[in-house]
């Protein structure tokens, strides 16, 4: 027997052989450790180390699957495996495990496993053949291994190296699991071989026919996968994402973009006679060392500030690294999102997508939602939509917690919505089927917002006029009409959350300030009761516009098992509304009618 001192020396040897290995790679380097002031061998080593254990610890933005995180995931790896690994191989692997699943016998892995680490017998082979002889079976290790022919170094490896790299807060590329890739291969070939040996019922040419077509279509199947892709070998990703052409929407970085296409950017460029490109590069390489003409566009840092409109680009050609416009290690990681909206009209090597802006969208108008903050100021959102070059006539402010507005006119425009608000907002409502030009994530340098193009109030002729109560549109004095109203849901229940959407046309800005009335009534034969109110105006008059239509949203509570507080079997909810001053609190009447608010109506009967 080795016994434990036997395997000790043993261990050291092979750590020793390891040591002197890797400090001929540094040519015997031997010098000071600064972080410890103290002569060692292969300081250099010891300091690219110390560096990673850094980066592991700061951790690594990441781009994956729509997401950004210097934390990382714990199944980045899994999932990459299955993406960028050639599908003739996964094939492989799966034909692989369910064979070995068969054919081993009852506790047959187990059983290898713990008998490739006992440290007994005098024999040095990891498979531990004592352990097996001493079961008393006739060929010992084939008989435990059920013919598979696994060693327990061809599982505890790639086990062990996939599993901590699963834990890396590291994750940017496939490269980072290369090693497991040998183990899979020979581990995957040691069950299929066994296979093609196995006598098949008729024998003679019958005995490898299935299987070696098996084999051989696989192998075939990776040679093809191999050319097809020439020469774009690190973009490779298999079928099952829709091969390179999609590999972008779930990993950039070192797995599809390292910067390797500057060259074939000025080859294609020449091609097509293109002069000059708007270029946002991900590498480390000068574009003007190839002879690019460029205007350069936000880059990871440290670069050159740019010039740039993300919200309402200029019109040229665009070329974006494939890194950067998934925002993997830029500043502002969404400011290329205006153009993940549009398909690009070609792809250089993969890698760096081609764009082409024929001319501005032309905006006249900015509605900017606070709630209670705006995501950018009046300024800022000017410079983002185009700044000088734009013809913006007008930004209007509003709480879209609780209102909605169509500015004058039939220009289209774009509302501005923060990506942190206090409360829910009317946007879904709003929203639904309209163009989405622009979203930034929150981060800790920004709240977040979304860019939504919109058209004017002269464009929402047809929705108004369907609403109820659009057939009179009276005037409240000389500041606004009213146009109608909706009710959610159209026929409400005791208990149920209901939604009254008032709709007014503004005639004149006025010099006062107003609010919206919405009391909630419970109607009998000779009295009423008031149930609720809900008065409000999330679209100040400091911003009206002759011509604007804006909706103001109140919420109410339709009550259940209110009690008979008024007279009658027949009492049903109605709402009053109307328009009054905040500064006297005086009431602004409706023309042509008696009482100096609006009755809407009925919307549910009291049981």
């Amino acid at each position: 027997a080795i016994g434990l001192w036997g395997w000790l020396i043993r261990f050291a040897a092979v750590l020793g052989v390891g040591v002197l290995t890797l400090w001929a790679v540094y040519r015997f380097e031997a010098g000071v450790y600064s972080p410890i002031g103290t002569w060692v061998v292969m300081p250099t080593h010891w300091s690219t180390l110390r560096r990673l254990w850094q980066h592991q610890a700061g951790g690594h933005r990441a781009f994956f699957m729509g997401q950004l995180s210097s934390e990382g995931w714990w199944y980045y790896f899994p999932v990459l495996f299955l993406i960028k690994t050639p599908l003739s191989l996964l094939v492989l692997l799966v034909v692989a495990a369910v064979t070995a699943t068969l054919r081993a016998p009852p506790r047959g892995l187990a059983v290898v496993l713990a008998a490739g680490w006992r440290m007994q017998g005098s024999s040095p082979t990891v498979l531990g053949r004592r352990a097996c002889s001493q079961r008393g079976l006739q060929t010992p290790c084939e008989r435990e291994r059920g013919g598979l022919g696994w060693s327990p170094v061809m599982i505890v490896f790639p086990v062990l190296y996939f599993a901590v790299s699963m834990a890396s807060r590291i994750d940017i590329g496939y490269r980072h699991i290369l090693p497991v890739v040998p183990y899979v291969v020979m581990g995957a070939a040691a069950v299929f071989s066994p296979l093609l040996k196995a006598p098949v019922r008729g024998g003679g040419l019958h005995r490898f026919r299935w299987r070696g077509v098996v084999l051989a279509g696989l192998i075939g199947w990776a040679m093809l996968s191999s050319l097809w892709i020439h020469p774009y070998y690190l973009a490779y990703f298999n079928a099952l994402v829709g091969g390179p052409d999609q590999g972008y929407r779930y990993v950039v970085d070192s797995n599809l973009d390292w910067g390797q296409d500057l060259k074939r950017l000025k080859g294609y460029l020449d091609e097509r006679g293109i002069e000059r490109v708007k270029l946002s590069y991900f590498g480390t390489a000068k574009p003007e060392g190839y002879g690019i003409e460029y205007d350069p566009l936000p880059m990871p840092p440290p670069s050159s500030s740019s010039d740039f409109s993300p919200f309402n680009p200029e019109p040229g050609m665009y070329a974006i690294s494939a890194s950067n416009l998934q925002g993997a290690l830029m500043e502002e990681p969404d400011i290329f999102d205006w153009f993940r909206h549009r398909q690009p009209m070609d792809k250089v090597g993969y890698s760096i997508f081609i764009y082409e802006v024929t001319e501005r969208f032309e905006g006249r108008w900015a509605a900017v939602c606070y709630g209670p903050a705006p995501a950018l100021e009046g300024d800022q959102i000017l410079q983002m939509l185009g700044g000088s070059e734009v013809e913006i006539g007008r930004t209007a402010y509003f709480d879209c917690r609780s209102s909605w507005v169509y500015p004058a006119g039939t220009a289209p425009g774009w509302y501005v919505i923060p990506g942190v608000t206090d409360g829910p907002t009317v946007v879904p409502t709003y929203c639904d089927d309209t163009q989405v030009i622009f979203h930034g994530r929150r981060s800790s340098k920004s709240m977040g917002l979304t860019i939504y193009g919109g058209e004017g109030a002269g464009s929402e002729s047809v929705h108004l006029a369907a609403l109820e109560g659009s057939d009179g549109q009276p005037r409240f004095g000389e500041a606004a009409r009213f146009l109608g109203y909706e009710i959610e849901p159209v026929r409400p229940a005791p208990g149920d959350d209901v939604i009254l959407r008032t709709y007014w046309e503004v005639l004149k800005r006025p010099e006062f300030p107003l609010s919206v009335m919405a009391h909630l009534v419970l109607v009998g034969e000779a009295e009423a009761l008031l149930v609720g109110t809900a008065d409000g105006l999330g679209f100040p008059v400091e911003n009206w516009q002759e011509g604007d239509v804006f909706a103001q949203m109140h919420f109410f509570t339709l009550p259940s098992g209110l009690a008979a507080s008024v007279d009658g079997d027949a009492a049903e909810y109605v709402f009053n509304v109307g328009l009054y001053r905040l500064d006297t609190m005086e009431r602004v009447p409706p023309a042509g009618f008696e009482a100096d608010h609006l009755i809407l109506g009925p919307v549910g009967r009291h049981k």
